[in-house]
């Protein structure tokens, strides 16, 4: 049995290559943003026992927050990890882990 893979190709648009009809950018971008929201719900999990404030945590929400029309959704979380009790702490950056990943245009509707 052979396996065929259909592979669409366009022209050259500023350098770039088109495949399956999204250029390259969108779709590394949207790789990307896919791993900044699995390394925020990595942190929400770990938040009840430890500190996951951290260089990595910052990169990921500087990054979110360049791309982000709206700031809020990040100065929302960057406030979670802040919040002293465990339990109040986890929901609200599980809450603000919803307004990043639609900020994101990410949100399933599912944490």
């Amino acid at each position: 049995m052979a396996c065929y893979v259909l592979v669409m190709f366009s022209s050259l648009k500023d350098g770039k290559v088109a495949h399956f009809g999204l250029w390259a950018d969108e779709t590394r971008s949207d790789v990307m943003a896919k791993e900044a929201l699995g390394i925020l719900a990595t942190a929400i999990e770990r938040c009840v026992d430890d500190d996951v404030r951290s260089a990595e945590l910052d990169e990921v929400l500087t990054w979110v927050e360049a791309r982000a029309v709206r700031k809020h959704p990040v100065a929302c979380f960057c406030a979670a990890l802040t919040v002293q009790h465990p339990v109040e702490r986890k929901a609200a950056m599980t809450d603000a882990y919803v307004r990043v990943a639609r900020e994101l245009g990410l949100f399933g509707g599912r944490m």
